[in-house]
């Protein structure tokens, strides 16, 4: 009778890891990576993006997406951009917790778009994060302009506060 516990439990670890391993796979492949130039004129001023678009993102042609700017903390300075997807809101939505609310005017589920560029001495200044948005829109990204979000860590904090300036977003 053990016995068969015993292999019964090992067949669930096997089942229940490639589970995990298939569920981590889909998450991961909602994360896309870019880089942005910055500077038309010099080819080295370019910045590392990831981009997380929601369940039912590529099913959805014409729908426009609401969407959460998220500047980055000192600490993830650089231009490996994992470490951005690998922090914050990023881990959430790879822990199967993407960013959703109950819109209180419709009642409908709402998911967001989730954009964060990584700066290569701070965090990206609203300046250089309005051209990173612009090229993510000249590329087809459904962004909802009238509901654009921004929130950040740390020095990432003021940088949305600063990103108030601009009329498409609400820190």
């Amino acid at each position: 009778y053990g016995h068969n516990i015993n292999r019964y439990m090992k067949h669930l670890k096997h089942i229940l890891l490639l589970v995990a391993v298939l569920f981590s796979a889909q998450i991961s492949a909602q994360i896309e990576t870019y880089t942005v130039p910055l500077n038309p004129w010099n080819a080295n001023q370019k910045m590392p993006v990831a981009v997380y678009k929601p369940a039912g993102y590529n099913d959805s042609v014409g729908k426009t997406w609401p969407t959460i700017i998220f500047y980055h903390g000192a600490g993830e300075k650089g231009t490996d951009i994992t470490r951005i997807t690998n922090t914050y809101i990023f881990r959430l939505i790879k822990n199967g917790q993407p960013p959703e609310a109950i819109n209180p005017v419709t009642g409908q589920l709402e998911r967001f778009i989730v954009i964060a560029a990584q700066d290569l001495y701070g965090t990206p200044w609203p300046d250089n994060f309005r051209k990173v948005y612009e090229w993510l829109l000249t590329g087809g990204l459904r962004v909802d302009s009238s509901r654009v979000y921004t929130t950040g860590l740390s020095v990432g904090g003021a940088g949305s506060m600063l990103a108030r300036k601009w009329d498409a977003a609400a820190a």
